[in-house]
C-alpha cells in the first residue's frame, strides 16, 4: 500500500493511494559466510487512485479525481551482515518513475456543473535508502 501527493501545474494537491509491487535483482560482487556486497537492477509497477482537495471560489466548487498507473526502473546496491541467525541489509538506490493516466475534473456553480476529463502524466527521479532485517 502506498500514499502519495503530487501537485500539478497550477499547485493544487493531488493525493492519492495505492499499490505497488517493486523488485530488486541482486547479483552478488563479493559473498562469504557473514558478508554479501550486491547490486543490481530494479523494476517497480503500480497503480494508484485518489482526488484533489476540494477548492472553493465564492460559490465555485472544483474537485478532481484521478486514476493512473506508475512503470518505474533503478539501480540498487546493498550489504547483508549475518550476525547469528538474523541478516542485517541496509542499501541504497535511486530510481526512475513515469506516470500516466486520467483525472476527471468537476465543477459546480449556482447554476450549473461542467465536467470534463485530463490525461495526467508525469515522472520523478528518486534517490533512497532501506535497512531490512530478515530472520
Amino acid at each position: 500500500m502506498a500514499k502519495q501527493e503530487i501537485k500539478d501545474q497550477d499547485d493544487a494537491k493531488k493525493k492519492s493511494y495505492g499499490i505497488y509491487a517493486e523488485n530488486i535483482f541482486g547479483f552478488a560482487f563479493i559473498k562469504n559466510e557473514k558478508f554479501r556486497w550486491w547490486g543490481g537492477p530494479l523494476i517497480r509497477i503500480g497503480y494508484y487512485s485518489g482526488d484533489t482537495y476540494s477548492s472553493r471560489t465564492g460559490t465555485t466548487t472544483i474537485k478532481t479525481e484521478l486514476d493512473y498507473a506508475e512503470f518505474g526502473v533503478g539501480a540498487v546496491t546493498g550489504l547483508n551482515f549475518k550476525v547469528d541467525n538474523v541478516i542485517l541489509s541496509p542499501s541504497i538506490g535511486v530510481r526512475r518513475s513515469s506516470w500516466a493516466g486520467e483525472g476527471t475534473t468537476t465543477t459546480k456553480t449556482t447554476y450549473s456543473n461542467s465536467t470534463y476529463k485530463e490525461d495526467i502524466t508525469g515522472n520523478a527521479t528518486n534517490f533512497f535508502a532501506n535497512f531490512a532485517v530478515l530472520f
